[in-house]
């Protein structure tokens, strides 16, 4: 049994898809009845309930072996992932797979990237058998700024000429998968990028060329960045965060850059590369 926390986000939806398609018995705990009937439906048992709860998560705990650890970046990040490791720990569980971030292991990293590592230490610690996949920036964030491209042919934010590799979250679900349901990867951290690294100019003019229309990239202020990620719904906390998270980007060359071959080492194949993500989703973006 393997059970599998953030099930419904991007990585998770396509984590459980996988694993419904090979048949492994899986578990999820989530936090509405309407997403535990989702998990159902896929094949899945669903615990409702979150991270705080503790007979919630002991409950998803009860027979697995396995475990899938995905929660919010948020301030107590790390000691919620240890309280869920070291239940986990005593229930039974042998493996940890978690979900961290590219540049975890940085030097001085920002502070998003702080806490993924504080908390793969705690693993690292806990003497389970553990794998942590640390993906890039998502090509599905893109989609989050479709409808100022849609309707301003404007792809804005604090990112200046930082390039990164991207990865498609699909990707990264379908990594999840393997290193569930297969040995030989404990101890591993896989770099889990797309095929190029580029800047977001570079994904303005892609937009513009696939969609037929001019799109330009507007390089945002510190402050201009922090006021429209708050209009987006980020917390001013979240907000802070990830300000300084872009800026480390756009002030290393390198942060982020480099392509890394572990997801093909992993699925025996390429990653999905960016054009093919946008031209799939032209129409959000005013084909």
């Amino acid at each position: 049994m393997i059970l599998v926390t953030g099930a419904t986000g991007k990585v998770g939806q396509e984590l459980v898809r996988r694993l419904s398609e090979a048949r492994v018995a899986f578990r999820a705990l989530v936090r509405s009845s309407g997403k535990a009937q989702a998990i159902r439906e896929a094949g899945g048992e669903a615990v409702v309930g979150d991270l705080a709860d503790e007979a919630a998560v002991g409950e998803a705990l009860q027979g697995a072996e396995r475990l899938f650890v995905l929660t919010n970046s948020l301030p107590d990040q790390p000691a919620t992932e240890a309280r869920l490791v070291d239940a986990a720990k005593e229930a039974g569980v042998w493996q940890v797979v978690k979900l961290s971030t590219s540049g975890a292991d940085a030097a001085n990293p920002p502070l998003f990237l702080k806490l993924h590592r504080d908390s793969e230490r705690h693993i690292e610690a806990s003497g389970l058998a553990w794998t942590f996949l640390r993906p890039n920036f998502f090509m599905q964030n893109y989609l989050d700024f479709a409808d100022a491209i849609r309707t301003q042919g404007v792809l804005a934010s604090h990112a200046g000429a930082g390039r990164h590799a991207d990865v498609d979250a699909r990707d990264v679900g379908e990594v999840a998968a393997r290193v569930l349901t297969e040995t030989g990867h404990e101890g591993r951290a896989y770099e889990l990028t797309g095929r190029e690294a580029y800047s977001l100019v570079d994904v303005a003019r892609r937009i513009g060329k696939i969609a037929g229309r001019a799109v330009r990239f507007v390089d945002l202020s510190p402050e201009e960045g922090r006021r429209a990620l708050v209009s987006a719904g980020e917390s001013e906390w979240s907000a802070n965060a990830w300000i300084e998270l872009l800026g480390w980007f756009r002030e290393g060359s390198s942060n982020g850059a480099a392509v890394s071959q572990d997801v093909e080492s992993v699925l025996g194949r390429a990653p999905r590369s960016l054009d093919s993500f946008l031209r799939e989703n032209v129409r959000a973006f005013g084909e």
